[in-house]
């Protein structure tokens, strides 16, 4: 309970697993969260965040990295590609993992 009230206080938004492996399949790198907010299942909601204190699921993953560019911090979806083949080649994980998985 504790963390979810974290994350809304300081407004932080989850990012779908599915989201990522979408923007995989497409050729497509992370929007900005401005841009990502119009995208379709982009982000967890507040009810799901609700289910999941009741439930004690899905996994959050925190992800980290440099930015590759001042611009941009994966300019050319190269992290996102690394962080999806990593899901898909590691037995315990698994393609599905990365797909329900959420993501900080």
């Amino acid at each position: 309970e504790e963390l979810v009230r974290f994350l809304r206080e300081a407004n932080v938004a989850l990012v779908r697993g599915k989201f990522l492996a979408r923007l995989v399949e497409e050729n497509r790198v992370l929007p900005r969260r401005q841009e990502a907010e119009v995208e379709k299942d982009a982000f967890v909601t507040d009810g799901e965040l609700e289910e999941w204190i009741s439930k004690q699921r899905p996994v959050i993953w925190t992800l980290s990295h440099s930015w590759e560019s001042r611009e941009h911090a994966d300019p050319f979806g190269y992290q996102i590609c690394r962080l999806k083949e990593g899901f898909e080649k590691t037995p315990a994980l698994g393609l599905e993992m990365f797909h329900s998985a959420w993501f900080f």
